[in-house]
């Protein structure tokens, strides 16, 4: 984390942050009615509303959620808070075409189909065969009939002639903002090993806006604190790609930091108020980045 000390505020209180428990939350499946705050308080739960969404709550962290039948049924879902608001910022409306060209295991799939009360058609795609079991089983759990899963390397498929309305980059990432849920412990990426990641990133950057519309939306995501991965691949695709970024939809509740300014090389100073960061001392979440697409 060293490498950051420039463009991190309070680079102490950060690296603190960083070994500290993340907060637990779950969200009520509209698509499988039943649920409310009351089946927390009946366990004795004090649950925290989040501001911005409504039934979405945190919860203690550890608490064994998993085991209850509520979730077992579908009716909840756990996910770390900050990876709920890409499917928001997506913005499908009912009866839209959306591409998630990243999407084991299928939360963010889960919570776009929510959204759209299955009223419309998610395509979710994986890579890796191992992982789609878990996006299958929790497409199953949450009753998410809108859907259809595909399997292969998402910069090489195709999708057909038929458009997309919008798209969700997931991006495959270092990992490093995932560093809570690993009790302050994440491996070293290397030079290498994230040009590698970055290339990738920009494939499945391109997919997504070969795939949808002309004025269809692409939100490109990923869970890394790399200027690497995160402004420079948003520069990328201004530069390569017929997109203009777009301003991220203002949300009560959800205020990320600004992108950084610039990084060795490379200016941001165009695109810094455009795109999103969420820093775990600051917004008590996970690292993330966001930024949000138009196809021209």
């Amino acid at each position: 984390m060293d490498r950051y000390k420039g463009i991190v505020e309070s680079f102490s209180a950060f690296k603190e942050a960083l070994s500290s428990p993340l907060p637990r939350v779950i969200w009520a499946n509209a698509l499988r009615p039943g649920f409310s705050v009351s089946n927390l308080e009946n366990r004795g739960i004090v649950p925290c509303s989040l501001s911005w969404t409504d039934n979405a709550w945190r919860i203690p962290p550890g608490t064994p959620v998993g085991t209850w039948p509520e979730h077992k049924m579908g009716q909840i879902h756990v996910q770390e808070e900050v990876t709920l608001w890409p499917a928001d910022v997506v913005g499908a409306q009912p009866g839209d075409r959306v591409l998630d060209l990243c999407a084991a295991p299928g939360n963010k799939t889960a919570r776009i189909a929510a959204n759209i009360g299955n009223e419309g058609y998610v395509l979710a795609n994986e890579k890796r065969w191992q992982r789609v079991s878990s996006l299958r089983f929790n497409l199953d759990r949450l009753g998410v009939t809108c859907a259809a899963v595909s399997v292969g390397d998402g910069r090489e498929l195709d999708f057909g002639e038929v458009p997309f309305d919008c798209a969700l980059v997931d991006a495959p990432c270092s990992g490093e903002g995932m560093i809570r849920k690993s009790k302050g412990y994440a491996r070293a990426t290397t030079e290498n090993e994230r040009a590698g990641l970055v290339g990738t990133q920009k494939g499945l950057v391109r997919k997504a806006v070969e795939s949808v519309r002309p004025g269809g939306s692409i939100v490109y995501a990923t869970c890394t604190f790399a200027p690497e991965e995160n402004e420079h691949v948003v520069m990328w695709a201004l530069r390569h790609l017929p997109v203009e970024l777009m301003e991220l939809p203002g949300s009560p509740g959800i205020n990320p930091s600004q992108g950084i300014h610039s990084w060795r090389e490379e200016e941001y100073s165009s695109i810094q108020s455009r795109v999103g960061r969420f820093w775990p001392h600051l917004h008590d979440t996970g690292g993330f980045f966001i930024a949000k697409f138009r196809r021209l």
